[in-house]
């Protein structure tokens, strides 16, 4: 039920494909990955700010040991609104993060 979920979630955004990866679906913009699901849990980069917000406060929300200010949850807790605003908020910092490259 989560990958359909973020099936739904991705398609309304902009140049993103899926692939498998390490046993996951990840999702990517251009060649940057922003997202992945895994089962029920996705993993999704925040800004530094709501990423300390989420983890200290808010209990179904993890920190992903791989990636500095990435958030796990399950998608049986986090679901329709709140989890489009998460997995937007995790491809607009990867969108921006590319375009600053690209001014250097």
């Amino acid at each position: 039920m989560s990958l359909e979920a973020m099936r739904k979630v991705c398609a309304k955004l902009e140049d993103v494909t899926e692939r498998p990866h390490f046993g996951s679906t990840m999702f990517y913009t251009g060649k940057s990955g922003f997202a992945s699901c895994d089962g029920d849990v996705v993993v999704v980069g925040l800004e530094p700010d709501h990423f300390e917000t989420l983890i200290g406060k808010d209990p179904r929300f993890t920190a992903y040991p791989r990636a500095k200010h990435a958030a796990q949850f399950s998608t049986s807790k986090v679901k329709g609104k709140e989890l489009e605003a998460l997995v937007r908020e995790s491809y607009e910092l990867v969108r921006a993060k590319k375009k600053a490259k690209r001014k250097r």
